[in-house]
């Protein structure tokens, strides 16, 4: 059955309540929807109820200081930088809407945006790939994989914004564009300054962890599968140092992680690659 959830300025339309529900939390519903009008995709999340809709207006205002800041950044380039040279604006779902449902008890809906992807099907929580897809990821696709994460950290942790939950549900990944993101906000902390060091680590040791487990490694013994692009245990021991939580600034931790992956193998572009376990 169809349903128009209206806006302020326009319909979107859950063309199958069952086939267009993605997610269901405590909080929220998360649903594939489409523009009335022109047919764009976006995520709709709605709250379970009204006292519930504290979560996502948090998130509302989070994503809209994270993309004063991505606007900000940008500013800064130089005119002509290729593609924006720091292309945050691919970091970070974006907000493209935020209203109450009159409807249905004035309950919060926020319209979500996923820059740079064609397709909802295009998206993958990290998770999925060793729990229903039973593969793991080669070296080098972590590794472009825990880059955009500690990129994502740099723009949000020196101006307060903490991710908040961080595992294999809340990364999406797009592997054909090398993209991925925090897709849930509604539990992000915010400070009054900076994230404090403390938090810092323990949230780049989470990002860390899941793309341990996404390479196949083993938490017990610290170690990643055999793989003919590691030459020897430097990539490992990074990730390991990352998930203990001791680096504690994110500038340091991407520019220590791009240094070593520099090194290690070339610029081209790697393709996204799975292996079965």
């Amino acid at each position: 059955m169809t349903e128009i959830i209206r806006s302020p300025t326009t319909g979107y339309v859950i063309a199958d309540l069952e086939k267009s529900r993605l997610a269901q939390t405590s909080a929220y519903t998360v649903y594939h929807v489409t523009d009335e009008v022109d047919g764009q995709w976006y995520l709709l999340k709605i709250s379970g109820d009204v006292p519930g809709n504290g979560r996502l207006d948090r998130e509302a205002l989070v994503l809209r200081d994270i993309q004063r800041e991505v606007e900000r950044l940008r500013s800064q380039e130089k005119p002509g930088t290729r593609d924006g040279g720091l292309r945050y604006e691919k970091c970070f779902p974006r907000l493209h809407e935020s209203f109450l449902f009159k409807e249905q008890g004035n309950r919060r809906v926020n319209i979500i945006e996923i820059p740079g992807t064609q397709s909802v099907a295009d998206l993958y929580p990290i998770q999925e790939w060793r729990t229903r897809d039973k593969v793991r990821i080669d070296p080098k696709s972590g590794a472009w994989l825990m880059g955009r994460l500690l990129k994502s950290f740099t723009l949000t942790h020196p101006i307060g914004i903490g991710v908040g939950t961080i595992d294999g549900g809340n990364i999406l990944v797009n592997p054909e564009k090398h993209r991925a993101i925090f897709f849930d906000w509604t539990q992000a902390h915010q400070y009054d300054t900076y994230v404090p060091p403390e938090k810092v680590g323990e949230e780049i040791a989470q990002a860390a962890t899941e793309v341990f487990i996404a390479l196949g490694g083993d938490l017990a013994t610290g170690t990643l599968p055999y793989d003919d692009q590691l030459l020897d245990t430097q990539y490992a021991e990074l990730l390991l140092e990352f998930m203990s939580g001791r680096e504690c600034n994110p500038d340091e931790a991407a520019k220590r992680f791009y240094k070593l992956v520099r090194e290690m193998w070339d610029k081209e572009f790697h393709e996204f690659t799975t292996i079965q376990i």
